[in-house]
């Protein structure tokens, strides 16, 4: 019984759906937003310095901080939260670089050809087909 409903739902929900038109649409993607400032601090520092230090404040975290029965914080939740706080703390000339790799990572992004964008993004929806 099980095994002819799921059968049945993987017939119903494997294909391509098309709105009654016959033709499934394209994503529309928009331009790509700019990093938050805490978001391109992490992206900067996360790896070099920071991941070894967060491990251990985290497994501390868990042990110490948590109540038991009660439900802890999830890592993702925890670092962001930390990487809120130490991008708070650092000093103007480190905002500073954070701002301009920002503002680089936009100008990346602006660069990017268009089109090219929009023939990958219609060759994937042929692919998924």
């Amino acid at each position: 019984m099980y095994i002819k409903r799921i059968i049945s739902w993987f017939h119903n929900h494997t294909h391509a759906t098309t709105s009654g038109t016959g033709k499934r649409g394209i994503l529309k993607l928009g331009k790509p937003r700019l990093l938050q400032p805490w978001q391109a601090y992490q992206a900067m520092y996360y790896d070099d310095k920071m991941k070894g230090e967060l491990t251990g404040l985290y497994d501390t975290y868990l042990s110490k901080t948590v109540a038991q029965g009660e439900k802890p914080q999830g890592r993702f939740a925890f670092i962001n939260a930390y990487m809120k706080d130490a991008y708070k703390n650092v000093s103007d000339e480190v905002k500073g670089k954070v701002e301009e790799y920002r503002q680089g990572s936009r100008s990346k992004l602006d660069a990017e050809d268009l089109d090219a964008r929009e023939e990958t993004n219609q060759a994937l929806q042929r692919y998924v087909a």
